[in-house]
Formats: C-alpha cells, sequence, structure tokens
C-alpha cells in the first residue's frame, strides 16, 4: 500500500491554499461593494447636477444655486475618497493574490513530489509482480522438467 511520507505537508498546504482563496475571496467582495458605492455616488452626482441644470432654466434664487453647487463639491469630494479606499482595497487585493499564487506553487510542488513518488512505487510493485512470475515460470518449469 501507498502511504506518502509528506502527506501531513501537502494537508498543511492545502489548508493554507483554502484559507488564502478564502481571505481573497473576501477582499474581492469588498471590493466589489466599495466600487458600488462610488457607482451610487457618481450616480447621485450626476443627477444632482442635472437637477442643477434643470432649475437653472427657470426662476431660482443664487442662495439655492449656491446650495446645490455646494451639495455637489461635496459628492466629488466623497466620490474622490472613496477613490482613495478602493485603490487601498485594491492594493491589498493583489497583495493576497500573490500569497494566493505562492500557496498554490507550493502546494503543487508537495503534488508533484507526490505523483512521482507514486509512480516510482507503482514501478516497483510491477518489477516485484514481474520478478515473481518469473520465479513461479520458472518453479513451474523445473517441476515440469524433472518428471
Amino acid at each position: 500500500m501507498f502511504r506518502f511520507r509528506l502527506q501531513s505537508v501537502l494537508d498543511f498546504r492545502k489548508q493554507r491554499e483554502e484559507q488564502s482563496l478564502a481571505e481573497f475571496a473576501d477582499i474581492k467582495r469588498r471590493l466589489d461593494h466599495e466600487m458600488e458605492r462610488l457607482c451610487g455616488m457618481m450616480e447621485d452626482r450626476e443627477k444632482m447636477t442635472a437637477h442643477v441644470n434643470t432649475i437653472g432654466r427657470g426662476d431660482i434664487r443664487p442662495t439655492d444655486i449656491a446650495l446645490h453647487t455646494a451639495y455637489i463639491r461635496r459628492l466629488k469630494e466623497q466620490e474622490q475618497r472613496q477613490q482613495a479606499v478602493i485603490k487601498t482595497v485594491e492594493h491589498e487585493l493583489e497583495r493576497k493574490r500573490t500569497v494566493l499564487v505562492e500557496t498554490v506553487k507550493q502546494r503543487k510542488i508537495i503534488e508533484n513530489i507526490r505523483e512521482r513518488r507514486f509512480e516510482e512505487y507503482k514501478a516497483e510493485v510491477h518489477e516485484r509482480e514481474r520478478k515473481e512470475l518469473d520465479e513461479r515460470g520458472i518453479i513451474n518449469a523445473n517441476k515440469g522438467g524433472g518428471r
């Protein structure tokens, strides 16, 4: 029966890979969420800009225009802060991607060793079986030739 001496190492590396993958997925979900927030902010700003353009055609007080303009400026500032948040999350995602790629490589190294060892084991078993059959053939030939 085949027994791989480094099986515990392989199991550990698989566990680390799963953990890295989960962390990567969490950060990816966070990035998606932050991107959705930015899109919502941009839509709000575009709607407000369109509203200001619409009301600017009618009778409107200058203070109302100033309030709307200040609100639009605030929305732009929020967008800029959100873009900074997104950049930070993107960098974090890239770091996790690097870690994930490295853990996959480490697992594959051990799996390749396992495969080589298994092939060697199969070759050894095959060689033993061939020798046993040869010995049986010799024994049977000697038994049959001695009569």
